[in-house]
């Protein structure tokens, strides 16, 4: 009898194990919508500039919690390269950093006056993480307003339970179509743009892995711009812009690239003295950019460099380089960025909005000997020694993949981001 008791207790643990790591564990999980749904209809709405759809929440962003370590880290780097230094501090679910659910659909707009999220939380999870609100008194998890109403009362969240789903909303909210919405494929995420944004035309945009490549593409879309064929030794990082006409900007930005080597061990052409030490400890980088219309620059203060490179023109582009030898490469690299975007606006560049293609573990390796070189110029200001460490945030998850690949047109629009050779 007590062995009996003894195995069937084992047995009870086994299966309480195996019932976490499925349901709650982190791993990756596709699913489709279902077009009935309230966040399936909430996604295609086009109600608010972005929204972004989940199966398995807790899942999905545990097994990338796993790859890109401190989730506060990582967007406080992705902020600030993005420009912004307000980064959002995510409120965790009870003991759980984002609702244990089947899906959940988050939608709001870009100036984040709107916000609304739908949550389909686990039914057992739904009842002790409302009994635990109430008797915490925690609106966050029971349901109710959360702000300070005499401040802004549009910035308050509204926190309820409706028809199983777990809703956070605040400002005036959009209506959600009665109608089913257009059916579409399974993905480990679902994004739609409203309006073209983030260097992304508008539509919808699906996430998935398959035989070891990450793809985040334009459902619908037209075939992006394939990358240029790179000599030998290929670029670390290539990244090419077109012509942009940002809203605060008086007159379009000019087309340019950006290409890093890894020039280790190589002499650097002409420059000599201290200069010639410092540039011995960098990657070979250069920039293009139409004739008296510069819209990058090289790593450091204006003007601690310029004076001191080596310049030459090639395919109507202006090239500027930290040393002879790399800007050879890149004179060669010319007529392939002239197909993608011509240096005069002619042509096909009113098409190009972005095309990069990256070595991850190479570019996490030069833009590391790049910041510690900066680190050593007492003329660079902290925040350009803090760009580069950002950068090393970013790219660190992605290492271990072989290449990097994010190409962006409009008319006709397409996107496509895709990471291959990650394994399994």
């Amino acid at each position: 009898m007590r062995l009996a008791f003894r195995l069937s207790l084992l047995l009870l643990v086994v299966l309480a194990v195996v019932t976490y790591f499925v349901r709650y564990g982190a791993r990756e999980r596709a699913a489709a919508p279902d077009p009935r749904s309230l966040p399936a209809r909430l996604l295609a709405s086009g109600g608010y500039d972005v929204c972004v759809w989940i199966p398995e929440p807790h899942q999905n962003l545990g097994a990338l919690a796993d790859a890109i370590g401190s989730w506060q880290g990582y967007a406080d780097a992705f902020a600030r390269v993005a420009g912004s230094n307000d980064p959002p501090t995510p409120r965790a679910f009870g003991p759980f950093a984002v609702p244990p659910a089947s899906e959940i659909v988050a939608c709001g707009d870009l100036d984040g006056r709107r916000l609304r999220v739908l949550a389909r939380v686990y039914p057992e999870v739904a009842f002790v993480a409302r009994l635990a609100g109430r008797l915490a008194g925690n609106a966050w998890l029971s349901g109710g307003e959360i702000g300070e109403a005499d401040k802004d009362p549009d910035r308050n969240l509204r926190v309820a339970w409706q028809d199983g789903l777990w809703t956070v909303a605040s400002g005036k909210e959009s209506a959600i179509p009665e109608a089913p919405a257009a059916a579409l494929p399974p993905a480990l995420a679902l994004l739609h743009l409203a309006h073209p944004a983030f260097d992304a035309p508008a539509g919808t945009y699906r996430l998935q892995h398959e035989e070891g490549a990450i793809d985040l593409a334009l459902l619908g879309g037209a075939e992006p711009p394939a990358p240029p064929a790179f000599g030998k030794p290929a670029p670390a990082l290539f990244a090419a812009v077109g012509p942009a006409w940002p809203d605060e900007a008086e007159r379009p930005q000019p087309p340019a690239a950006v290409v890093l080597w890894d020039t280790a061990g190589e002499t650097p052409g002409h420059v000599g003295g201290t200069l010639g030490g410092i540039l011995r400890e960098l990657p070979g980088i250069a920039v293009l950019h139409p004739p008296g219309a510069e819209r990058w620059s090289l790593p450091g203060p204006p003007g601690l460099l310029a004076r001191a490179l080596p310049t030459a023109e090639a395919s109507g582009w202006t090239v500027l380089a930290l040393d002879d030898g790399t800007l050879e490469r890149a004179k060669a690299l010319a007529p392939a960025l002239t197909a993608l975007a011509h240096p005069d606006a002619t042509g096909n560049d009113h098409r190009l909005v972005i095309d990069a293609t990256v070595d991850p573990y190479a570019a996490l390796s030069l833009v590391t000997r790049l910041r510690k070189a900066l680190q050593k110029v007492p003329l660079v200001q902290k925040e350009h020694v803090q760009r580069w460490r950002d950068w090393e945030t970013l790219l660190t998850p992605f290492a271990a993949c072989r290449r990097l690949d994010l190409a962006a047109t409009a008319n006709p629009g397409a996107f496509r981001l895709r990471l291959s050779g990650c394994g399994g």
